[in-house]
C-alpha cells in the first residue's frame, strides 16, 4: 500500500511553484512578506522594523495596492540581508559571490 506525499511535501511544492512564477520583483517581495507572515503583529513588527508603515507594506504585499519603492526595498535588505541578493535580482547567489564588506573591508 503506497501513500500519498505528505502534507509537508505538498506545501514544499506549492512554495516552488510560486517561486518560480516571481518574475518581479514586487512579486517576490510579497511572497518572501507573506512567507514571513508568522500572524497578528507581523505588519506592525515589520513597520517598526524598517520604519515604513504597516499600512505600505500591506498595499504592497496583500493588497497589491501600491508598487514598491526604493525606500521599501532598502529598508527590506538591511532587515533581511540574507534574501537582499534574491529580493534584487530574482536569482539565487553563486558561491563565488562575496559581501562587499569581506571584499573591501
Amino acid at each position: 500500500m503506497t501513500t500519498g506525499p505528505s502534507i509537508a511535501d505538498l506545501e514544499r511544492d506549492i512554495f516552488a511553484l510560486k517561486l518560480a512564477a516571481c518574475v518581479t520583483m514586487e512579486d517576490r517581495i510579497a511572497l518572501f512578506l507573506q512567507s514571513k507572515n508568522d500572524g497578528w503583529g507581523f505588519w506592525i513588527r515589520l513597520a517598526d522594523k524598517t520604519g515604513i508603515s504597516s499600512k505600505r507594506w500591506r498595499h504592497v504585499a496583500v493588497a497589491k495596492q501600491q508598487r514598491i519603492t526604493s525606500d521599501m526595498v532598502e529598508s527590506l535588505c538591511r532587515c533581511f540581508p540574507e534574501y537582499a541578493f534574491w529580493i534584487v535580482t530574482g536569482q539565487l547567489p553563486d558561491a563565488g559571490i562575496v559581501h562587499a564588506v569581506a571584499a573591501y573591508g
